[in-house]
């Protein structure tokens, strides 16, 4: 369910989780709200063209 939250640990590379706190700081939220948000998006193909662009950045490393 969307409502519901799990706290889970993983790992990431530096890099990623570098870029995901900009992105989340230009947008005025927490990282890991971006996160669900980019898996999300990943998973469920809720996907905006915004979210499109930011995704392929992201991934491309510039």
């Amino acid at each position: 369910s969307k409502d519901c939250k799990v706290r889970i640990t993983t790992y990431i590379d530096l890099d990623i989780l570098e870029e995901l706190k900009l992105q989340a700081k230009k947008e005025g939220e927490k990282y890991q709200h971006l996160l669900n948000k980019y898996l999300r998006a990943c998973i469920f193909k809720e996907v905006k063209e915004s979210d499109i662009r930011a995704l392929q950045i992201a991934s491309s490393g510039k």
